[in-house]
């Protein structure tokens, strides 16, 4: 299994060297591609540690009770958190919206032909 671990370790690198090679050579075009890589490769090392933990023994009794409470608590936690993220990152992006719909454009930008305020 060690050997199967260390070989998919070892298929990002060897993944974004063949694609500089053999596919693009683009500095912008190669940042995107590794940070692809490396976000896969990292979901990856979280899947196999979830399974590693799911493995384990889940303990006594007593144990399970006292993880029950502390499961409860921090599910609580995590909805309250993630509910005023997600409040503030809506309220955030509706702003960035309004703010760029009322700017002035750039007089010679090529971009005023596909974004255009009037």
């Amino acid at each position: 299994m060690f050997v199967v671990k260390c070989g998919i370790a070892a298929a990002g690198p060897v993944t974004i060297l063949l694609f500089a090679t053999f596919v693009s050579s683009s500095a912008s075009t190669l940042i995107a591609f590794i940070a692809l890589i490396v976000s896969l490769m990292f979901i990856a090392i979280s899947m196999n540690m979830l399974g590693w933990i799911l493995d384990k023994d889940i303990g006594p009794r007593s144990m399970q009770e006292i993880a029950e409470t502390i499961k409860e608590g921090s599910e609580g936690f995590f909805a309250t958190q993630y509910g005023m993220i997600f409040k503030f990152a809506f309220a955030t992006a509706i702003g960035l919206f309004f703010l760029y719909a009322a700017r002035d454009p750039v007089p010679g930008s090529e971009l005023n032909f596909y974004f255009s305020t009037t």
